[in-house]
């Protein structure tokens, strides 16, 4: 099944950086809320995740809060996600 994370405030940053570490492939779908509609919805693309370990850079500008959907990944293997923010 899909496994959902958190939701974090993005506090008007303009860039998302996720590192991932993953015990086997999976993808990773960022959503992104807008205090404006008051709703959630797909990010771009998802993120496909071979590495062991990979680093994405995402543009969120005008995004206020961001989760994660892994899907793929088996019941007993594990995707850990690392977000932070930036301004430049």
């Amino acid at each position: 099944p899909d496994k959902e994370s958190a939701v974090y405030v993005t506090e008007n940053q303009r860039f998302l950086h996720l590192q991932h570490i993953r015990q086997a492939a999976c993808t990773i779908q960022v959503q992104a809320y807008l205090h404006a509609s008051g709703q959630w919805a797909d990010f771009g693309s998802a993120i496909t995740v071979n590495a062991a370990r990979t680093h994405t850079v995402l543009e969120i500008s005008g995004v206020d809060k961001v989760k994660f959907i892994v899907k793929g990944l088996a019941a007993d293997k594990t995707c850990t996600i690392f977000a932070a923010c930036s301004t430049f």
